[in-house]
């Protein structure tokens, strides 16, 4: 939904009866790439395993 607003209204006046597929493309852009950070972050926090 984020990415939805911003990317459907501009590429909807562009290029109408491309607007679905654009904004679909652009959600699983932001979708990989937020879950790539998110992973890299985590990797960097410490663990909370007890140690052995």
């Amino acid at each position: 939904m984020v990415v939805q607003v911003p990317v459907f209204e501009p590429v909807g006046r562009l290029l109408p009866e491309h607007a679905h597929r654009v904004t679909t493309l652009a959600g699983i852009l932001v979708t990989t790439l937020a879950h790539s950070l998110a992973t890299r972050w985590l990797k960097r926090l410490p663990s909370s395993a007890p140690p052995k």
